[in-house]
């Protein structure tokens, strides 16, 4: 029928959301049992979980320059 493929969409939309560069983090009734909660920018509990860029001192090139 005209809803066969429904589970395929889901499955390439949620792999297509998952090979992202970023995701957008949204609050639902989810988060409580969330296991990435804990690196989770609309949690309390989250944290930063990539390094910050690195600061650039003038006259002191960065590694790969």
């Amino acid at each position: 029928g005209p809803e066969a493929g429904w589970a395929t969409a889901l499955v390439r939309r949620t792999a297509d959301t998952m090979a992202a560069a970023t995701f957008a983090a949204v609050a639902n009734s989810k988060c409580r049992v969330c296991p990435v909660r804990t690196s989770c920018p609309v949690s309390g509990q989250g944290r930063q979980v990539v390094e910050p860029p690195a600061v650039r001192r003038q006259g002191k090139p960065e590694r790969g320059e």
